[in-house]
């Protein structure tokens, strides 16, 4: 059974060894594209077919991680509780230094401030994974461009 791009790239390990090799249709990839893993360091992937390469797992890892950007504790709703247990913890009253607070919580050992840390990072999570589809043609896109400048090239 072969497996498609977007099968691929939502399992692919973050490691710069091994890409997505798929076939373009129309001259293109697409989410529907059949695609296997290969090495990057050998010409097609070691395997002679007509498959392009797509991309290795660090490159779509990366992209990933720069399309939800940087998890960012005073975000979530979890923040206002976060500050009244730094408050708690150093007897005294916030003074607005939001680094200062979430590099302390997420340094905490505190079992109540790392229950809410870790529901921030659920709900950042969430936020990232509801709109994969969206990250997901944006990838495509990207490496569709990529494609073309190779070919030019």
């Amino acid at each position: 059974m072969s497996k498609s791009l977007k099968d691929l790239i939502s399992t692919i390990q973050y490691d710069s060894s091994w890409g997505i090799w798929a076939e373009l249709i129309d001259g293109k990839f697409t989410p529907e594209s059949k695609a296997r893993y290969g090495q990057s360091q050998f010409e097609n992937g070691g395997v002679l077919d007509e498959f392009a390469f797509f991309a290795h797992g660090e490159k779509i890892g990366d992209h990933y991680s720069d399309w939800c950007g940087e998890f960012e504790l005073h975000d979530y709703s979890q923040w206002d509780a976060i500050v009244i247990e730094f408050e708690k913890a150093h007897d005294c009253e916030w003074g607005g230094n939001r680094k200062e607070v979430e590099d302390w919580a997420k340094d905490s050992e505190d079992p109540d401030v790392i229950t809410l840390v870790e529901a921030a990072r659920s709900e950042f999570n969430s936020q990232c994974a509801e709109n994969r589809d969206e990250w997901l043609s944006e990838l495509i896109s990207d490496m569709n461009e990529d494609l073309e400048q190779r070919l030019e090239y």
